[in-house]
């Protein structure tokens, strides 16, 4: 019996699997037919689309396309396996069965919906991965420290729902934070993620009173305080912010988690025009990051951090030290549009460069730089329109036209401007 269903495991698969190739081949038929459909749609002015939404919408019609071909292969291997349960004929009974229309009708149905929920498992096993390094840094950063398992589990329960979207899942997560704190009054840690779910519902006062409760039960949880803080900025009250922030670093100055709050307070100062305070905490912020760099390896903030170092220094006119820092970004991320455009006003002002700075503006541009209104904008610091917190994996809200007012005038750089706008934006 054993041998038999082995024997009819094999011939399964021997029968799929061109059904496997299909739906590669399918999704690779999806996508470039949605991408030629796209520029002749484009090409007789139906649509205006840039070249990334165009690449995304080809994506994702490659994507239904095999996710539906897929769960057809899913479909083909059910029905095989049943068939050759019910019957020694099975051959002759799969025959009869593909010539006719239901038989298509079906498979197209159920494999567009066994296709749909493999997307939606891809999806949950993501927020299982996304759980598990949650789980590894709340345990090996944080420590739990409630002992009850109950607790526990909710916590947990509570996390996976802060990783879903909408406000739904995160009043789940608020429920069972606040089960957990029930059962152990003081889990400080479900206190923080409590004050976490508030943050992502903009209930920024009862964001702040969960992370205070979390200080109180443990006086060493830095990120905690650091929230406050945040939680100050973003409800507008910058002097309470900076106060927050400055307890934390007189409390932990060295400790390498205190560098959220340098960086927090280096922003607000940078807002507030306060240069030489942004300065000092900046480099206090790259000092304490880099102690552990290799294990905590935030890719964004090391670039954020140095490029907007470096821009502070070239409001001080120290040209060489901004030139370091904006090498050291490239030299971690060669693609960090702002650092080269950073290169280009370092060429402009220092050397009187023209032709070296127009070549890094233009390298910039190449790697998708697109706030080309801050190359117009002549404030020192941050643009204008700045609403913005927090540092940004890309686009750091900062101006650039203040360094080169004679520069964005030329026909050379206008020409480079009109050239990569209609690229890039």
């Amino acid at each position: 019996m054993e041998e038999n269903s082995k024997k009819i495991e094999t011939e399964t698969e021997a029968a799929i699997k061109p059904y496997l190739r299909k739906s590669y081949l399918w999704g690779i038929i999806g996508f470039l037919g949605c991408f030629i459909f796209i520029i002749i749609l484009n090409y007789f002015k139906f649509l205006n689309i840039n070249i990334l939404q165009h690449i995304l919408y080809s994506l994702i019609f490659g994507y239904i396309s095999w996710s539906t071909f897929f769960g057809i292969w899913i479909f083909e291997i059910w029905i095989i396996k049943i068939i050759k349960r019910l019957s020694k004929n099975y051959a002759k009974i799969l025959s009869i069965l593909k010539k006719t229309f239901i038989y298509y009708i079906l498979r197209l149905f159920i494999g567009t919906i066994i296709g749909s929920l493999g997307g939606g498992l891809h999806n949950y096993l993501s927020r299982k991965k996304v759980l598990k390094v949650h789980q590894f840094v709340v345990n090996e950063l944080l420590c739990i420290t409630t002992s009850n398992p109950d607790a526990k589990k909710l916590f947990w329960n509570g996390l996976i729902n802060l990783t879903g979207r909408g406000t739904s899942a995160v009043n789940v997560a608020i429920e069972n934070f606040e089960n957990a704190i029930k059962l152990d009054p003081n889990f400080a840690e479900a206190y923080y993620y409590l004050g976490y779910a508030y943050w992502r519902k903009s209930e920024f006062d009862k964001a702040i009173e969960k992370f205070r409760k979390a200080t109180n039960l443990d006086p060493y949880f830095i990120e905690a305080y650091v929230r406050i803080g945040d939680m100050y900025h973003y409800k507008g009250e910058l002097e309470k912010a900076i106060e927050e922030h400055t307890k934390v670093i007189k409390l932990y100055p060295n400790q390498w988690q205190t560098w959220e709050a340098y960086a927090s307070r280096g922003y607000i100062y940078l807002m507030k025009k306060k240069y030489y305070e942004a300065l000092k905490d900046y480099t206090q912020v790259i000092k304490l990051y880099m102690k552990d760099y290799d294990n905590y390896r935030h890719n964004f903030y090391y670039e954020a951090l140095h490029t907007t170092r470096g821009y502070i220094y070239l409001l001080f006119s120290k040209w060489e030290k901004a030139r370091t820092d904006f090498e050291k970004t490239i030299e971690f991320n060669k693609k960090y549009s702002e650092a080269y455009i950073l290169l280009g006003i370092y060429y402009w002002k220092a050397k009187n460069n023209k032709e070296k700075a127009l070549e890094y503006f233009e390298i910039g541009f190449q790697n998708r730089f697109q706030d080309f209104e801050a190359l117009y904008d002549f404030e020192k610091g941050f643009k204008k329109e700045f609403a913005d917190f927090g540092l940004q994996p890309s686009g750091l809200n900062l101006a650039y036209g203040y360094f080169i007012k004679d520069l964005n005038q030329t026909p050379e750089f206008k020409n480079l401007i009109e050239k990569y706008k209609k690229i890039n934006l």
